[in-house]
């Protein structure tokens, strides 16, 4: 029953809202000002999970409560159109509906009382209200300072910083923020902010004014500040209401301003110019470098803080007043504007002690990383930067990185030219100082271009840490603190107080959640990374801890002590579990075996010692050394040790018995580093004699000295495969050096900075390699040289993606964009702007023509590569997107986050399908199934999950992992995955059913990578362990890599076993009684089946050389061999017009298929081994159940001989070759034709599919290829060229190239998008042996 009180309205009655509208609604809000309060939304978080999804199920839940069951339907219609499918919208009506006091609405309530236009009609609503009633000045002070303020504010602020920011008093900002409490609610400020912002006063209490005045003022939801940005508020009071956010920006640094003139020595140092259109922007006339304050500093004095009261815009203006004017340059077009930030800007510049507090507060990165981001605009003459804000840029990335506050004026003076105006300050700020005759550059006022950031702590830093994802920085320092830093930012996280002498060595957890410090107070701590807490004190040494290691797991922790003893500590609990006794001399160095059993030892005692770790126990004292061991590293397996050590030498140790097995001399400077090779038969030393060295692990002798470098060695890494060791050195090379010679391959020279991503082209010919430098720079792989450098960005460049087709490369970089560029030429194609914040991955889609951007500013877009243009932004993360993944056919993308949500969105039309939520912890890494259906997610929280791409939903938890999961990668049929996880093991699950198959347990660190054989029967695996392990599918075990020998067959009736590395002769397998026509290895390398003329097989082990089984049955020659994908098949095809399957483990027969009437060309298995394809003289083809040996179908069509065959990759279509120039398509289920390819003049004498089954080459007698459309059997390209026969082809992994060969002696690349070709390849000069025709 409806309250008799209620107003009964059309639901036809609905009106649009909008500001030149507002008198329409505002009748009716006056008729229902008696039962409806004024719209009063409650505070929503400003990282609300607000996803577009359909806003309908959300109203029918949150309307029901407050809406009459018969309007309910209606209610959730009218609201939903209104809403505009925003989601956040639905709050704002439901926060309405539940401030009425009524129990029930009814659907005309609604559709008059909640405002047309989604969130942009309900905060047009909410302003109107608020300007009600306002006199001219008022509505000034709110629409030319309070909401730019607002808009434009760096942080949250409070009211008390609101006033002073609009230079007006505290009770006139409160009450214009009171008109507005659904737009800019206030709330509490967190206790951990409050100093930050000026609320509190430390050691002070204030009464209720201040109690008011801290609190701070937020925005209801972020769109709150696009919609005032956009001038979607319409016009009032004559004017629109589009907030300037230059002017807002203009005004915050002001205000910084005037609260910092008021904090330096009694406010006499002047920052800007004079008041400027009747608004302060500043304290007046003159500046800092040649003012009083100037002329008053003491020697050694810069950067103590004032004894003045702090000012409520201090802090801020420390951390954000640089940044502030630097986006007025960036936001504003108006040449006036920026000429006023230009002026704030130098004066904030010349004032020493403001700069000594932002390098105290550790802002100074961000300021200079601000001002690089407008270097670009010095060089305009309007508006340009001058040339003292640039002389003062280059004064930071000089000096930042070793300035501490009471050592500014030293420092610059120091690293300084003479001319430079910072030298000049320096000077007369200290007339102390000796004068400088150097000169630094090629003139006294050029900087070079070092660039060094400064994390600062109050004294010098000792030691520093990368946490393992390389996101957070920690430092120790002598100020007896630990610090955690963001690596993109450079912002401090936490400060970790609690030594009491200074912190002397800092190690991460494997899993990075730990950091372990150790210092001069005697003591170790544990502490949790994400929240900064003290989780144990270590206490035990007598003396400092000089080094720490944990074991591989993260369970234990080593320390090392000046007291001569190491410890090993619980993590878990923080309890010593040994102490280590028996070392002379300080502990200098630590490490784990790979198995985490043993601990080595190096100490100033000139000894290394093993320990148990189980036990605590000595298990060998290594002496022999003649100086400090500083240096340790165990080789893969765990089985020997190399020391390190001042006195020129390297040793090798005997882990089991702890006996040197050699002494590698040859250095004449201290070894400062060691590596194994990833199999663990080379070791490679560094020296501060500017060399590094090779030896070899089995006899100790030195292979090569690799000379070259200018300064000393301290960095080396060897490849993946071990064939070639990078050096870098202190002379800001790195080098590449060929393992097998010894020879320098090339020197890498050019970036100037870090070098932070890479990535290979497709054809594997180009490097592209990005910086903190700004700069990406393309590298030819075959000789090392540089062919372009890549400028345009202005900050560090951190992503790097080539198109499938290597023409096009996209990098993502700091400063919020993504570039696309010429492969070719290294031109700059198009520049991506859109991004609020760094990007941090990238995406092609599989046909190149979409580029996928994810952001730190928690979103990801979309964009045309051909024309730069953004397609979509895809907003619902709130927090980082840190991976993305296209589906194979390109139409779905898919988004993972730290808000540990992943998301799919339609590419087309740029909206969310499906939030996949169940993560605890950040998503890391995504992969869809070959078909697209299933997605795998791998995330922080040691899980792996498998989603339903069409429904969104879950279908498996993957647990298993101890640790992070980091890659994951489907099998070709998709019926497996693969995870490789920081716990060191990669792990196969069945898609099906999600159980666990195997544990691939063998790396000693985190599994980087993954990767399938095409064939889906072998896995290859990656690791920080600098090795890469082969891995059988079907049985999880370790397998040998391939691909090392040479079968050959002769009319000599012999075959032969060839190594390729050497070219000898391995074996001779002898044994057949005529010519051997036929060979094929099996898919593990290990069996080699050869076919002869003498109607036998045989089998032959690959290792001995020695025949394993004779496979007699035939009655003619042997024409033709295959194995099954799992090995354990063989089938042979002969003229005796049969087939016969045999078992590969035992050499019998296991079928044979007849039906055939003429001899058997050619064969091959589905890639499931289930069925077997056979091509016959007879014209047909035929397909067998290889269980069973039973014919399964005959393919009738052909008019002669079928010469070859080909599954694809789902082994759903069958493609055959004829002599009588055909290609035809068969459906592999059902033995139907589907298609037949005509075009062909001669014999098809190969075929193959593209790698996602939709094109068919084929080559002919006729010396073309042709490429086929498989689901419609149309021609698609004829590829002439070729003056031969074409014998064989091949698809690139991308299928964007196809190769073929023929015996004219060439090769040639083709573009299989356009048919053209692309590269001959000249050089052989014998083409393929004639084939036999019969």
């Amino acid at each position: 029953m409806r309250s008799p009180t209620s107003t009964s309205v059309c639901c036809r009655c609905e009106v649009s809202l909008t500001v030149t509208s507002i008198i329409i609604i505002k009748g009716a809000l006056e008729v229902s000002k008696r039962d409806f309060p004024s719209w009063n939304v409650r505070q929503i978080r400003l990282d609300g999970d607000d996803n577009k999804v359909d806003v309908r199920k959300i109203l029918l839940c949150r309307l029901r409560p407050h809406v009459w069951p018969e309007d309910l339907d209606d209610a959730v219609e009218l609201t939903a159109a209104k809403a505009n499918n925003e989601p956040i919208y639905t709050k704002f009506a439901v926060q309405y509906a539940a401030s009425t006091g009524h129990d029930k609405w009814t659907r005309g309530q609604v559709a008059v009382l909640f405002p047309d236009g989604g969130l942009d009609g309900a905060y047009t609503l909410e302003l109107w209200r608020a300007l009600q009633g306002l006199d001219d000045d008022e509505f000034d002070l709110l629409h030319e300072r309070l909401l730019p303020a607002l808009v434009a504010a760096s942080e949250l602020l409070t009211l008390e910083q609101l006033a002073y920011v609009c230079d007006e008093p505290l009770d006139a900002v409160k009450a214009l923020v009171d008109r507005m409490p659904g737009l800019f609610p206030r709330a509490a400020a967190p206790g951990e902010r409050q100093e930050t912002r000026g609320a509190i006063d430390d050691g002070r209490k204030r009464g209720d004014a201040m109690t008011a005045a801290s609190c701070i003022v937020r925005p209801f939801h972020k769109s709150v500040l696009d919609f005032l940005k956009s001038g979607s508020a319409g016009v009032c009071h004559g004017r629109t209401l589009r907030v300037d956010t230059a002017e807002g920006h203009l005004l915050l640094a002001a205000a910084c301003s005037r609260a910092i003139c008021a904090g330096v020595r009694g406010g006499s140092a002047r920052l800007v110019p004079t008041p400027i259109n009747g608004s302060r922007r500043g304290c007046g006339g003159g500046d800092v470098g040649s003012g009083s304050a100037a002329s008053s500093v003491r020697p050694g004095t810069s950067g103590r803080p004032s004894s003045r009261p702090k000012q409520p815009m201090q802090p801020y203006a420390v951390l954000h007043m640089i940044p502030q004017l630097c986006k007025v340059f960036q936001k504003s077009s108006t040449v006036s504007q920026k000429k006023q930030a230009g002026g704030l800007l130098d004066g904030a510049l010349k004032n020493w002690e403001f700069l000594s507090k932002t390098v105290d507060k550790g802002s100074v990165l961000g300021a200079m990383l601000a001002l690089e981001g407008i270097e670009s605009q010095s060089s305009k003459e309007d508006g340009s930067l001058s040339p003292y804000t640039m002389d003062a840029l280059n004064w930071m990335r000089r000096c930042s990185g070793t300035m501490v506050p009471g050592d500014m004026e030293v420092v610059s003076h120091n690293m300084c030219p003479v001319a430079s105006d910072k030298y000049q300050e320096a000077s007369k700020r200290r007339p102390d100082l000796v004068p400088s005759t150097a000169v630094l550059g090629s003139d006294p006022k050029t900087y070079n271009t070092l660039e060094t950031r400064r994390l600062a702590h109050a004294d010098h830093v000792t030691t520093l840490a990368f946490s393992p994802d390389g996101k957070t920085l920690a430092t120790g320092s002598r100020d007896t603190t630990a610090r955690l830093w963001d690596v993109a930012t450079g912002k401090k996280r936490a400060v970790l107080r609690g030594h009491s002498i200074s912190v002397t060595t800092l190690a991460f957890s494997p899993d990075g959640k730990t950091l372990a410090t150790g210092s001069r107070d005697t003591t170790a701590r544990l502490w949790d990374v994400a929240t900064g807490k003290k989780r144990a004190v270590l206490r035990g040494h007598s003396i400092s801890v000089t080094t720490l290691a944990f074991s591989p797991d993260g369970k234990t922790l080593a320390t090392g002590s000046r007291d001569t003893t190491a410890r090993l500590w619980d993590v878990a609990t923080g309890k010593e579990r040994a102490v280590l006794t028996g070392h002379s001399g300080w502990v200098t160095t630590l490490a784990f075996s790979p198995d985490g059993k043993t601990l080595a030892t190096g100490s100033y005692d000139d000894t290394a010692r093993l320990w148990d770790v189980a036990t605590g126990k000595e298990r060998a004292v290594l002496t022999g050394h003649s100086m400090y061991v500083d240096r340790l590293a165990f080789s893969p397996d765990g089985k020997t040790l190399a020391t390190g050590s001042d006195d020129t030498t390297a040793r090798l140790w005997d882990v089991a018995t702890g006996k040197e097995r050699a002494v590698l001399t040859g250095h004449s400077g201290w070894v400062t580093t060691l590596a194994f090779s990833p199999d663990g038969k080379t070791l490679a030393t560094g020296s501060y004699d500017d060399t590094a060295r090779l030896w070899d692990v089995a006899t100790g002798k030195e292979r090569a000295v690799l000379t070259g470098h200018s300064m000393y060695v301290d960095r080396l890494a060897f490849s993946p495969d071990g064939k070639t060791l990078a050096t870098g050195s202190d002379d800001t090379t790195a080098r590449l050096w060929d393992v097998a010679t010894g020879k320098e391959r090339a020197v890498l020279t050019g970036h100037s900075g870090w070098v932070t991503t890479l990535a290979f082209s497709p054809d594997g010919k180009t490097l592209a390699t990005g910086s903190l430098d700004t700069t990406a720079r393309l590298w030819d792989v075959a000789t090392g040289k540089e062919r372009a450098v890549l400028r345009g960005h202005s900050m560090y460049v951190y992503r790097l993606a080539f198109s499938p087709d290597g023409k096009t490369l996209a990098t993502g970089s700091y400063d919020s964009t993504a570039r696309l560029w010429d492969v070719a030429t290294g031109k700059e194609r198009a520049v991506l702007r859109g991004h609020a914040d760094r990007v941090t991955t990238l995406a092609f889609s599989p046909d190149g023509k979409t580029l996928a951007t994810g952001s730190e500013d928690k979103t990801a877009r979309l964009w045309d590569v051909a024309t730069g243009k953004e397609r979509a932004v895809l907003t619902g993360h709130s927090d980082e997107v840190n991976t993305l993944a296209f589906s194979p056919d390109g139409k779905t993308l898919a988004t993972g986050s730290d808000d540990t949500t992943a998301r799919l969105w339609d590419v087309a039309t740029g909206k969310e399908r499906a939030v996949l939520r169940g993560h605890a912890d950040r998503v890391t890494t995504l992969a869809f199934s070959p078909d697209g259906k299933t997605l795998a997610t791998g995330s922080y929280d040691d899980t792996a999950r498998l989603w339903d791409v069409a429904t969104g939903k879950e279908r498996a938890v993957l647990t298993g992992h101890s640790m992070y999961v980091y890659r994951l990668a489907f099998s070709p049929d998709g019926k497996t995955l693969a995870t490789g996880s920081l716990d060191t093991t990669a792990r196969l699950w069945d898609v099906a059913t999600g159980k666990e198959r195997a544990v691939l347990t063998g790396h000693a660190d985190r599994v980087t990578t993954l990767a399938f054989s095409p064939d889906g029967k072998t896995l290859a695996t990656g690791s920080l362990d600098a090795t890469a392990r082969l891995w059988d599918v079907a049985t999880g075990k370790e397998r040998a890599p391939d691909g090392k020998t040479l079968a050959t067959g002769s009319l000599d009736t012999t075959a032969r076993l060839w190594d390729v590395a050497t070219g000898k002769e391995r074996a001779v397998l002898t044994g057949h009684a005529d010519r051997v026509t036929t060979l094929a290895f099996s898919p593990d390398g290990k069996t080699l089946a050869t076919g002869s003329l003498d109607a036998t097989a045989r089998l032959w082990d690959v290792a001995t050389g020695k025949e394993r089984a004779v496979l007699t049955g035939h009655s003619d020659e042997v024409t033709t061999l295959a194995f099954s994908p799992d090995g354990k098949t063989l089938a042979t095809g002969s003229l005796d017009a049969t087939a016969r399957l045999w078992d590969v483990a035992t050499g019998k027969e296991r079928a044979v298929l007849t039906g055939h009437s003429g001899w058997v060309t050619t064969l091959a298995f589905s890639p499931d081994g289930k069925t077997l394809a056979t091509g016959s003289d007879d014209t047909t083809a035929r397909l067998w159940d290889v269980a069973t040996g039973k014919e399964r179908a005959v393919l009738t069509g052909h008019a002669d001989r079928v010469t070859t065959l080909a599954f694809s990759p789902d082994g759903k279509t069958l493609a055959t070759g004829s002599l009588d120039a055909t290609a035809r398509l068969w459906d592999v289920a059902t033995g139907k034709e589907r298609a037949v390819l005509t075009g062909h003049s001669d014999e098809v004498t190969t075929l193959a599919f593209s790698p996602d089954g939709k094109t068919l080459a084929t080559g002919s007698l006729d010396a073309t290829a042709r490429l086929w459309d498989v689901a419609t059997g149309k021609e698609r390209a004829v590829l002439t060229g070729h003056s031969g026969w074409v014998t064989t082809l091949a698809f690139s992994p991308d299928g964007k190239t196809l190769a073929t060969g023929s015996r004219d002696t060439t090769a040639r690349l083709w573009d299989v998008a356009t048919g053209k070709e692309r590269a001959v390849l000249t050089g052989h000069s014998v083409s393929a042996m004639t084939r036999r025709r019969r």
